[in-house]
């Protein structure tokens, strides 16, 4: 039996794209080890537009101590943590966390019930973790990690993520296309 050239072809490509996955899924865990660790929970059903991320942090010897909604939020906190995997729902952070919104001139205001206004849909946010808290409405250094999410990336990965959900979303480097989606086990330090 004779096998069409684009059959072979598109057998090999999708090989290919297969191991490309794994290879970076497996570099992404191994790199991890006891490094920090920003992700995204992919929800089973994906999100609403109207929601905001709940981001999962991973870290062994520096604990987070703020968290940067691009320029506009500050979560900062004080509070010390039993287990090396954190899970921080944005939009309802807890009594663990201060939220300010950064003014134009710098200063902040205090948001004593989380943030007011929606930043999530087809916007892509870069949420930053910093081991330091910082002075006014400066942005940390993200020393834990970044990860850029939209609503839109979370629900177009709970539909097309084959393993099982929820998962999680990682953004490799700054790169804000350099995404991945990895078992929540995958996210969770080796400390």
């Amino acid at each position: 039996m004779r096998v069409p050239l684009s059959t072979v072809r598109a057998a090999a490509l999708r090989t290919a794209a297969l191991a490309s996955a794994l290879a970076l899924v497996t570099a992404g865990c191994s790199a991890a080890g006891n490094a920090p660790r920003v992700a995204a929970l992919v929800p089973e059903g994906g999100v609403d537009d109207d929601a905001y991320p709940t981001i999962l942090i991973a870290w062994c010897d520096a604990v987070p101590r703020q968290v940067d909604i691009g320029e506009e939020y500050r979560y900062r906190t004080e509070a010390e943590f039993d287990d090396h995997l954190l899970e921080v729902d944005l939009g309802d952070p807890g009594e663990d966390w201060s939220v300010s919104f950064v003014n134009g001139d710098g200063s902040l205001t205090e948001l004593p019930g989380g943030p007011v206004v929606d930043p999530m849909g087809m916007q892509v946010l870069a949420v930053g973790v910093g081991s330091q808290a910082t002075e006014g409405g400066a942005a940390a250094e993200h020393d834990l990690g970044t990860v850029h999410v939209s609503a839109d990336r979370l629900t177009r990965q709970a539909e097309e993520y084959e393993g099982g959900l929820p998962a999680a979303l990682v953004t490799e480097s700054s790169r804000h296309d350099a995404q991945e989606t990895v078992p929540l086990d995958d996210v969770e330090p080796d400390c």
